[in-house]
């Protein structure tokens, strides 16, 4: 298996180093079924690696609440859309799923395991992440398509349609060559390119692809692997300064995942940022305070609250008609129409940085940057253009506020 080095090396250094363990000392559990030889690792470890966001997650972002009533999925309760949204490395969707997990992984050496129609939040505790997507492909078959170098099909099979395609090729490739030796240094792919007559492009077309396959398919299977340790993300003083930053950009994913309100995902430590925290560390058991190792490492493990019937089943006009979306709502006009008369004038830097103080708590200061943009490009496009301008960030920034607002209102009461 590859060294958790090497899995961040593919994936980026947003991703959890929790979860990386755990990848990296799995070898033994891939080699059982089968998934050890190269050319299946490869494909396995792309396909998981883009469902769960670079490996940044092991529960699906979203709320949940578009699975409800799906039939074709199982979901024939009241809730069951949120209660079975994505868990796991493959993000297993839906009752019917989840039933079917429980009962394959106790069927092939796990008896002991979770009843995941029951608990499906334990589907994005490990081990149970990482056989979860086990089961799915074992279920498939897809390793018959990783054996001719299918990407599509596989992506087919898991997506039902082609949906980050890109993405998963790019995984793909990048594992490959991990696989094969390569360093991922500028012309990687150039190199092998080289190496085995192809056009050094350094463009990982069909051909390239076709060839990783091959070298692939005659390595022997890879090994188990003792996982290199390394550090969580760094944390430091700066991230709390209201610029956007990686670090509280995949805290606020997770958290939303987790069904604790954040307001808009745009990566600035604010005052629902901040509550968000607070609540998580104290339902888990954390002492209080910030963003530290600990809340990163639970973050990856901790179960997701849970969310009453109603409120999972509640439809959009309903959740409106509460007290606090109907004042959010009347905040977030005002707002917009501040932040679209700001970027249409073309204020001082100074003054829409006030407003987006002002503003903190809707979390949109990622339009207070648009309307500085917007602000500066228009300043020449005379009255009615720079009105038209800041009717349309206006109404852009309403609409990111209120959908923000939405999923909030939806898991902000809990059962």
């Amino acid at each position: 298996m590859l060294t958790e080095a090497q899995l961040r090396a593919v994936v980026g250094r947003r991703a959890s180093a929790a979860i990386l363990r755990k990848v990296a000392a799995s070898g033994d559990i891939l080699a059982r079924f089968d998934l050890a030889q190269s050319h299946r690792l490869a494909q396995f470890l792309a396909q998981i690696a883009h469902e769960s966001a670079r490996f940044r997650t092991t529960t699906e972002y979203a709320s949940g609440a578009a699975y409800e009533g799906r039939e074709d999925l199982g979901n024939t309760e009241k809730g069951d859309g949120v209660r079975f949204k994505g868990h796991g490395l493959i993000q297993t969707t839906g009752r019917y799923n989840h039933r079917k997990q429980t009962a394959w992984l106790r069927a092939n050496g796990f008896p002991s395991c979770p009843d995941f129609e029951v608990e499906p939040d334990k589907a994005s505790d490990f081990p149970w992440a990482l056989l979860g997507a086990v089961w799915y492909w074992q279920s498939r078959d897809l390793s018959a398509y990783a054996d001719r170098g299918d990407i599509e099909m596989i992506t087919r099979r898991i997506n039902g349609g082609l949906n980050g395609y890109q993405d998963r090729i790019d995984l793909y490739v990048r594992f490959a060559l991990v696989i094969l030796g390569y360093e991922l240094t500028k012309g990687a792919v150039k190199r092998f390119q080289a190496a085995r007559g192809l056009t050094p492009d350094d463009i990982a077309g069909a051909k390239t692809r076709a060839e990783l396959h091959r070298q692939l398919v005659i390595l022997p299977p890879v090994a188990a692997a003792e996982p290199v340790q390394e550090t969580d993300m760094p944390i430091d003083e700066s991230i709390y300064n209201g610029e956007p930053n990686d670090v509280v950009r995949a805290v606020q994913g997770q958290l939303k995942a987790k069904n604790y309100p954040v307001g808009y995902v745009d990566g600035r430590w604010g005052n629902l940022t901040r509550d968000a925290v607070r609540a998580f560390r104290a339902d888990n058991g954390l002492a209080d305070g910030r963003l530290d190792a600990e809340l990163l490492a639970t973050l990856v493990t901790a179960k997701s609250r849970p969310v009453s019937n109603d409120r999972a089943a509640a439809t959009e006009s309903e959740l409106k008609k509460t007290s606090r979306i109907a004042w959010g709502s009347w905040v977030g006009k005002i707002g917009a129409a501040v932040t679209g008369i700001v970027g249409a004038g073309g204020l001082s830097a100074e003054v829409i940085s006030m407003a987006g103080d002002q503003m903190s708590n809707t979390d949109i200061g990622a339009a207070i940057d648009t309307a500085r943009t917007i602000g500066t490009a228009t300043a020449e496009l005379g009255p009615w253009g720079l009105v038209v301008a800041g009717a349309v960030l206006a109404f852009r920034v309403f609409a990111m506020v209120s959908k923000a607002r939405l999923d909030d209102e939806r898991t902000s009461r809990t059962a």
